[in-house]
C-alpha cells in the first residue's frame, strides 16, 4: 500500500507514524452472520522499539450484512502491546446501515491483517 505521510523518532526512540491508509478487509469471523467488505484506516501510531503504544485514527469500511450495503465509519483509538493492537469501537452507520451502529473489537498486529468481532446495535430499540 501507499507509504505514511510522516514517520519520525524522538527522543527515547518512539516512533511516530501519521497518514498511513491500512487496506481493510472483512469477513469477520467472529461476527453473527457474513460482514464482509472492505474500508481503509488511516493509522496514526506512537510506539517504542518494543512495539508498546498507541494507535488511532478515521476508518470507514463499505459493508454488505444480511442483504444490507452501506457503510461505516469511525475515529478508533487502540493499544499496541509487542507489535499487537488491540481496541474497541463503535462505528455509525450509513447508507443501509442509517441509525444503526457497529459495536466492535479489533485485534491484529499493526500493520494488519485483523481480526472484528462485534454486533450490530439500533440505538432506537427497533
Amino acid at each position: 500500500g501507499p507509504p505514511p505521510e510522516r514517520i519520525w523518532y524522538s527522543n527515547g526512540g518512539i516512533r511516530h507514524v501519521r497518514g498511513w491508509p491500512i487496506a481493510l478487509t472483512l469477513p469477520a469471523p467472529d461476527f453473527e452472520g457474513d460482514l464482509v467488505g472492505t474500508g481503509t484506516f488511516i493509522q496514526h501510531s506512537d510506539w517504542n522499539s518494543e512495539g508498546t503504544g498507541s494507535v488511532s485514527g478515521p476508518f470507514t469500511v463499505e459493508v454488505e450484512w444480511q442483504g444490507i450495503n452501506g457503510t461505516f465509519t469511525t475515529q478508533f483509538a487502540g493499544n499496541v502491546q509487542n507489535y499487537h493492537l488491540s481496541g474497541t469501537f463503535v462505528a455509525h452507520g450509513s447508507g443501509g446501515f442509517e441509525g444503526l451502529k457497529w459495536q466492535a473489537t479489533v485485534e491484529g498486529f499493526i500493520n494488519g491483517p485483523y481480526t472484528y468481532g462485534g454486533r450490530i446495535l439500533d440505538p432506537k430499540g427497533e
